[in-house]
This record gives C-alpha cells, sequence and structure tokens, in this order.
C-alpha cells in the first residue's frame, strides 16, 4: 500500500474514529490497497464458537485476496470470502490483531491492541467497521422494528426491548446471552420473525456480528 503521509496519519483504531472519518477513510483505502472481506454466517457461529468462526472469516479473506476476480467468492460451509478491491495478489505474511489464526501455513505475526500499534491491521479494522456498519444498515431496511442502522446489533436498551418484543431474527448468535436466554423463555419472545423479503439477504444472511 502507498499513500501520503496524510492519510497514514489519519488512518487509527477503528473504534477512535467517528463514522463519516471511517467512510473517507475506506473509500482512500480501496483505493490504494487489495482489499477482501470473510464473513460466517449466525448459524456456523452457533455450531463451530466465535473463536473458531472468526479463524474462518480470516481465512476466507485470506483466500479471496488471489482470487481470479473481484466478483469470485471462496466459499464454504457457512462462510464465504470476497475480494472487494485491488488486484488479485498473492499473501506472503499476516499481520493480525490479538491472537494467531490457526489453518494457514503463510507466516503470521500477532499483535496485541495491533489495530492501535500496526499501520496494516489499524487499516483493515477500518474496512471491517465500515462493512459490517453497511451490512447491518442492510438488515434494518428488512426488520425495521430493530432499528439495526441506529444501534448496529450492539447491545442497546432499544435493541434488547425489540428482541423482547419481537423475538429473535435470523441474524441473531442463539448460542450467546442475551438471545439464548431469550430464545428459551417462550413467554418473552414471540417466535422467530420471518425471513427477509425475496431478494434482500441471501448473500447478506452470511455474516460474523459483534453482537447478534
Amino acid at each position: 500500500m502507498y499513500a501520503d503521509r496524510s492519510l497514514l496519519s489519519a488512518v487509527d483504531d477503528s473504534k477512535r474514529l467517528k463514522p463519516g472519518r471511517r467512510e473517507q477513510l475506506v473509500t482512500q483505502l480501496a483505493g490504494l490497497a487489495t482489499v477482501a472481506l470473510g464473513w460466517v454466517d449466525p448459524a456456523s457461529i452457533d455450531a463451530v464458537g466465535i473463536a473458531h468462526a472468526t479463524h474462518q472469516a480470516m481465512r476466507a479473506a485470506i483466500g479471496a485476496l488471489s482470487a481470479s476476480s473481484a466478483d469470485a467468492m471462496i466459499c464454504g460451509n457457512g462462510w464465504f470470502g470476497r475480494r472487494v478491491s485491488g488486484d488479485a495478489i498473492m499473501p506472503t505474511f499476516v499481520l493480525v490483531d490479538g491472537y494467531r489464526i490457526n489453518g494457514t501455513s503463510l507466516p503470521q505475526q500477532a499483535i496485541v491492541r495491533g489495530d492501535r500499534s500496526c499501520l496494516c491491521i489499524a487499516a483493515a479494522s477500518i474496512v471491517a467497521k465500515v462493512a459490517r456498519d453497511h451490512f447491518m444498515s442492510d438488515v434494518g431496511a428488512c426488520y425495521p422494528d430493530f432499528k439495526f442502522a441506529d444501534h448496529k446489533g450492539y447491545g442497546t436498551l432499544t435493541h434488547f426491548r425489540a428482541l423482547r418484543a419481537h423475538g429473535l431474527t435470523p441474524f441473531h448468535r442463539r448460542s450467546f446471552q442475551p438471545m439464548k436466554y431469550l430464545a428459551g423463555r417462550n413467554d418473552h419472545v414471540r417466535g422467530l420473525l420471518p425471513p427477509p423479503a425475496s431478494g434482500r439477504g441471501t448473500i447478506h444472511q452470511t455474516v460474523q456480528l459483534d453482537f447478534l
């Protein structure tokens, strides 16, 4: 990635940037770097656990970097990776925030709090956060009662009240609290909402979410 000093100095842990600034930066980053995303669906997360699913998503993203075209997807059972910008590249080294990735033969280095100390990891955190926020806005259009575009699926009072009133959507992870608790109490849950309208949510239903 080659960029001017002003862009590099602006890149930071996504959690420390305002939404508008993240949107600006992700556009610039996508024009400078090959970017790929990895997604895992909620049912798979419930089945294998968040740690294993996270590794699946990261391996999918790595694989998608070298996909033959930007439209090609690296798909598995419950997960996929897709390149969203740049030319195909063959990764030779992986920098990862927190813990090492299982199941990849590539040399790698895990950096604790890497999104605050490593430029590449910080840039990746911005791309991932913006992609997730956009996804939640799409989900919000399918389920307006939940106001996902406002809280992005995190554990706000508005979200919890919607869960109590409407039950779980196909995008909620049932192995996580409070969804696990709610799903087990029929008097508090009216049952699953219907799937999104035809044409919405087909590919978007495969995703790993921080709260959902």
